[in-house]
């Protein structure tokens, strides 16, 4: 019996190509198609066209003007149907879509917030479109405005350079002060930017607090480092004194504990100390935990004081793991694998861990190494699962079984359901983690079970796939796979990896969106 797919996307945008298609398969006699899409709002029909009839896909691109929107309004309701009928076949599918207007973004930027009077106000101005790319949009009139609205300077009929617009502004030598606004006219609709004109001091020194933002209940000490620089980079030498304190939370009362430091600073003019977290006691105190240092410097000669502060975070996590690319469903006799990936709550990879992973179907344990980068990859065995949900946990090295003891190590949990479909075949795009680099080329690879009557000769099945971005249709083909040979239930499992073989390989043009 022949069958069809309809493929409409859920939005479509005002002044782009867009593209519907309709998959035929085995069809005897291909009926008359015809794509209709109507105004919801205004009852009114936008486009009617008639669509090519053949075996496999059948596209169709058109363009929706923006005089079609509903006025005032950045979308609009469509009603997209694609209807047909021919000896064996009847196709009606109807799909309600959003017409949505993306407006340009410009954006205005000076090289700086705040400028002294006599100052060169350096700016520029960029549109950019849906997609961060630069547009060549004109703009009829870029004006400066004053703290009290009188129009200072003024361009005229500006045209980009390779999208952008460079321009500058003197200010006068004793110019009002107070915050100026840069005022840029589109052809729809207008853009502003604030700048502050003022007299102004630099600091003659600056005092910086570094500390890591978080550390571990067990971590030994806090490295701090308590520096101090003049406007010009050069180190300012000095006196350091602060407190480092530990504010510990609960419900019912904050405490403090405080450590003392002081000392001299190097000749990079900083005071560098790793403090010990011994007298802190983080294990011992089951409640929030936060670190704040104080610092005062004061400069040899002068005086001149300088004050900074850090703070740091209290994790009692020592490591967590997680599950990646792993799928939410699985299918009975075909293989489950993923990742699990382990790192310290600090960030960094937890190498060479063993990780044992449990399965609520089958007593015991798998072990799993790590790798460099906290990774340790599996494979379990489907053939027994049956149809019920699977739940995994993941526990490094099988030590810290108890969440609610200080420090431990965080378990990682997911769970599976089992896929179902009417005939039994199924189908499973593995994922791709990893970001890939434009104009280059992805292997795809796709795991498959199929279930057909008994067949004792092999037979060809096509298999369709589409690329889709944004929303919109990019590409669409299809493979063409032999089944068959064997006689009652056949189960295959392919990559499709090889040129030579089965191959599903889509290109990555530089225009392509970066999600797809």
């Amino acid at each position: 019996m022949p069958h069809y797919v309809a493929l409409i996307p859920s939005e479509l945008r005002t002044d782009s190509v867009e593209k519907v298609c309709v998959l035929l398969l085995s069809a005897v006699e291909s009926p008359h198609l015809t794509l209709t899409i109507q105004n919801i709002e205004t009852n009114s029909t936008i486009l009617r066209m008639e669509l090519p009839t053949s075996t496999g896909f059948n596209c169709i691109n058109f363009t929706i003007g923006e005089s079609e929107m509903s006025r005032h309004s950045y979308n609009t309701l469509l009603s997209v149907s694609v209807k047909g009928s021919g000896e064996n076949l009847s196709v009606s599918e109807t799909k309600m879509v959003v017409l949505r207007r993306y407006d340009s973004l410009t954006f205005v930027q000076t090289d700086k917030p705040v400028y002294k009077p006599g100052q060169i106000v350096k700016f520029r101005i960029v549109t950019l479109n849906d997609r961060f790319i630069p547009v060549q949009e004109e703009y009829p009139l870029v004006t400066v405005w004053d703290p009290e609205g009188n129009r200072i300077g003024q361009w005229k009929d500006l045209t980009p350079r390779q999208g952008i617009v460079d321009l500058t502004y003197d200010l006068m030598p004793e110019p009002m002060q107070g915050s100026y606004r840069i005022e840029v006219l589109k052809k729809q609709g207008k853009v502003e930017h604030s700048f502050t004109v003022e007299e102004y001091v630099l600091p003659t020194a600056e005092l910086t607090v570094k500390m890591p933002a978080s550390i571990m209940m067990t971590d030994p000490v806090i490295h701090i480092e308590v520096c101090g620089r003049y406007t010009y980079g050069k180190p300012v030498k000095g006196l350091v004194n602060g407190t480092v304190c530990l504010q510990s939370y609960n419900y019912f009362a904050s405490v403090t504990y405080c450590e003392h430091v002081d000392g001299k600073t190097d000749a990079n003019g900083c005071l560098v100390t790793d403090l010990s977290t011994k007298s802190y006691k983080f294990v011992k105190r089951r409640f929030t935990d936060n670190v704040r240092a104080n610092f005062i410097m004061v400069e040899s000669g002068t005086g001149l004081h300088l004050a900074a502060f850090g703070e740091t975070s209290v994790n009692p996590e020592i490591s967590k793991i997680t599950f990646e690319g792993v799928e939410d469903h699985y299918k009975k006799g075909l293989p489950y694998s993923g990742q699990v990936r382990i790192q310290y709550s600090t960030g960094g990879p937890v190498r060479n861990a063993s990780i044992f992973l449990f399965c609520s179907l089958k007593p015991g344990a798998e072990k799993l190494t790590t790798d460099e980068n906290g990774l340790a990859s599996f494979s379990l065995d489907t053939t027994t699962w049956g149809s019920l949900p699977v739940s995994f946990t993941a526990i490094y090295q099988g030590g810290y079984l108890f969440q609610n003891s200080l420090p431990h190590h965080k378990s990682g949990h997911h769970m599976v359901k089992p896929f179902y479909s009417r005939s039994s075949s199924f189908l499973s795009i593995q994922k791709h983690h990893q970001e890939l680099p434009c104009d280059s080329q992805l292997d795809v690879e796709i795991h498959y079970t199929i279930t057909c009557p008994t067949v004792q000769e092999k037979a060809s099945l096509d298999v369709f796939y589409l690329v889709m971005s944004r929303g919109l249709i990019v590409k669409l083909n299809q493979k063409t796979i032999s089944v068959g040979g064997s006689e009652g239930l056949m189960l295959l499992a392919c990559l499709w990896r090889s040129p030579v073989s089965i191959n599903v390989t889509l290109p990555l043009p530089e225009h392509l969106p970066p999600c797809s």
